[in-house]
C-alpha cells in the first residue's frame, strides 16, 4: 500500500497570507480553511496514494524545550548600552512580532473546522500534546515502511529528508518536487539521508535556533564523515588532534562536543525504533489514537460539500480506505 503522511499545520499557515481576504458573505474568514483543503486535495492528486494520515502540532515540543529551554538575559556592550539576548529551542517563535493578516482567533477557529472535515472523511489524524507533528511523522513513517508499505511524506519541510529511505520518499507540494535518496545525496554533498541529523548537529539549524560549530558547513562535515565514518567516531577523544590538523575551520570542533551532542538530540526525529524522548503520557496518548476506530460520516460531510465548494471528484479523493495500523502493537502495545 502507498500511504501519504501529511504535515497538517503548514497547510493552514501557508494559506493565512495567500487567502487572507477570503470570507463568507457574512464576513467570516475562510481563507485558511479553503487553502488547507485545496492544498490537501491537490497533494493527494499529485502523489496518487492509496491512503493517508494527517499529523498536527499540539503545543510546543516538551522534550526539546526541556533539553534547550528559552533563556533571556541582558548584556552591556563597550558603549555601555544594554543588549537583550535570548537563546533556546525556537526562541524566535516566541518573540515574533510580525502582524497576522487576520486575527489569530479566526485562524484557530478554521484549524478546528479543517480537522472536523478531515475526521468526517474518515481520515486518521494524530496529535499529541507537547509533541511536534515532525515526531509523529517520523514514528508513523518508519512504522508503516517497516510493515512493508511505501510511504510518501507530503511536506515542504527539509527536516524530513533524514527519514527518506528505500520505502520512504517525500513530495514537496509547493515546489511540486519529489525527494528520494539520490536527490537528497545530490543536495547534501553526497551525504545519505540518515546522516543529515548528524550534519545539522554540527552546522546547526538557524530556522529552529539550534547552534552549530561556527565556520563549518556541509562540505567540511562531509570531510569529517569521509575520514571517520560517523559523528560518534568523530567525537571520540582520541580523534580530536587529527581533526584539528584538518584545517583552521575545524579547530573549534573539539571544543564544541557538548553543543554538538545537544544539537544532535534536538534535530533527530523519533522513529518506532527510537522514541525514548516521549514520556509515558505521550506514548499512552499515541497508543489510544492508534487503536481508535475512524468512522466515516459521508452524509454529514456531503452536506458540507457545497458550502466549501468541494466537487464530487474531491470527495472521492478524500473518501478512501484508511490505512491499517495492525503491526504497530509491536512498538506501541495497547494497554
Amino acid at each position: 500500500m502507498k500511504i501519504a503522511i501529511v504535515d497538517g499545520n503548514p497547510l493552514l499557515w501557508r494559506a493565512v497570507e495567500i487567502f487572507a481576504n477570503l470570507r463568507t458573505k457574512t464576513g467570516i474568514p475562510t481563507g485558511c480553511l479553503f487553502g488547507a483543503m485545496t492544498g490537501l486535495i491537490r497533494g493527494l492528486k499529485d502523489t496518487k496514494v492509496d491512503s493517508y494520515v494527517v499529523c498536527w502540532d499540539v503545543g510546543k515540543s516538551r522534550w526539546r524545550r526541556e533539553l534547550s529551554p528559552i533563556i533571556k538575559w541582558t548584556e552591556i556592550n563597550c558603549a555601555g548600552e544594554e543588549i537583550k539576548r535570548t537563546k533556546g529551542y525556537k526562541w524566535d517563535r516566541e518573540e515574533s512580532s510580525d502582524p497576522l493578516p487576520i486575527p489569530y482567533e479566526a485562524i484557530q477557529h478554521q484549524f478546528g473546522i479543517v480537522q472536523k472535515l478531515i475526521a468526517y472523511a474518515g481520515i486518521p489524524q494524530f496529535g499529541v500534546q507537547g509533541v511536534e507533528a515532525d515526531d509523529l511523522v517520523g514514528i508513523l513513517s518508519s512504522g508503516f515502511s517497516q510493515l512493508g508499505n511505501h510511504v510518501v511524506l507530503l511536506s515542504s519541510d527539509h527536516d524530513f529528508h533524514q527519514l527518506i529511505n528505500e520505502r520512504v520518499t517525500q513530495y514537496d507540494p509547493v515546489a511540486k518536487k519529489w525527494w528520494d535518496i539520490p536527490e537528497v545525496k545530490h543536495k547534501n554533498v553526497g551525504l545519505e539521508p540518515h546522516q543529515l541529523n548528524e550534519l545539522k548537529a554540527i552546522i546547526g539549524d538557524g530556522g529552529d535556533c539550534i547552534v552549530g560549530v561556527k565556520g563549518l558547513g556541509p562540505s567540511g562535515v562531509a570531510k569529517i564523515f569521509k575520514r571517520f565514518g560517523n559523528l560518534e567516531i568523530a567525537l571520540h577523544p582520541d580523534n580530536q588532534d587529527e581533526i584539528r590538523k584538518m584545517g583552521k575551520k575545524f579547530e573549534q570542533f573539539p571544543e564544541k562536543h557538548d553543543v554538538i551532542r545537544l544539537s544532535y538530540q534536538l534535530v533527530t526525529i523519533p522513529t518506532v525504533d527510537n522514541h525514548s524522548q516521549l514520556n509515558q503520557d505521550e506514548v499512552r496518548d499515541f497508543q489510544k489514537q492508534l487503536v481508535m476506530q475512524y468512522e466515516r460520516i459521508p452524509l454529514l460531510f456531503a452536506g458540507l460539500a457545497d458550502q466549501y465548494e468541494l466537487t464530487r471528484l474531491d470527495m472521492d479523493i478524500l473518501f478512501r480506505d484508511p490505512p491499517s495500523f495492525q503491526g504497530f502493537e509491536k512498538w506501541f502495545p495497547s494497554s
